[in-house]
């Protein structure tokens, strides 16, 4: 047993620890159709089998005063990504969104959209514990696609077929419902 630790204190520890399952987790795409950007078609909850949520990234910046130097972190920022791996179902939901984000940015013509028609309102990624309450919220706005990687189709297999979507957004914002104590 470590030193300074008890038998009370140990059983302490194991008995209030708490762990939260990086599987509670849903995605939810908000977005509010108008006559220049295709209709998005509806994402459930079990389309989204994992998500990677990006957070903002800092440099150090050093300033020399003579002799002295004073270092302070600088925001190191190109947009943030936010990649999801999205499952398919049985009528070919995920490759229609694929295909429908992916002509928000090309259009039918071969034309580039402006990127205020090219944008999905909000994507938000909601975490929950085990009572299913949530415990964190975070909200991607105007969000644009960026790419999909490929997808495998193979006779050999028996896996599912999956897609890995790649999203930007300039910021986001997070709230946690459930206060510290």
């Amino acid at each position: 047993m470590p030193i300074g630790l008890n038998k009370l204190e140990t059983k302490k520890f194991f008995t209030t620890k708490s762990i939260l399952q990086n599987f509670r987790f849903y995605v939810t795409i908000i977005d509010i159709p108008n006559a220049d950007k295709p209709i998005l078609p509806i994402i459930q909850n079990y389309h989204v089998v994992s998500v990677n949520l990006p957070d903002y990234d800092f440099k150090k910046e050093t300033q020399r005063y003579g002799p002295l130097a004073k270092s302070f972190p600088i925001l190191d920022y190109d947009g943030l990504e936010l990649t999801m791996v999205l499952e398919e179902d049985k009528f070919g939901t995920i490759g229609s969104l694929v295909h429908e984000l992916k002509q928000r940015v090309l259009n039918k013509n071969g034309l580039y959209t402006p990127p205020g028609l090219n944008s999905i309102n909000r994507v938000i990624v909601t975490v929950e514990n085990e009572n299913e309450i949530p415990v964190a919220i975070y909200t991607f706005k105007d969000t644009f696609f960026l790419k999909a990687d490929q997808t495998e189709y193979n006779h050999s297999g028996n896996e599912s077929v999956k897609y890995t979507l790649t999203l930007n957004a300039d910021y986001y914002s997070v709230k946690f419902p459930i206060s510290f104590q």
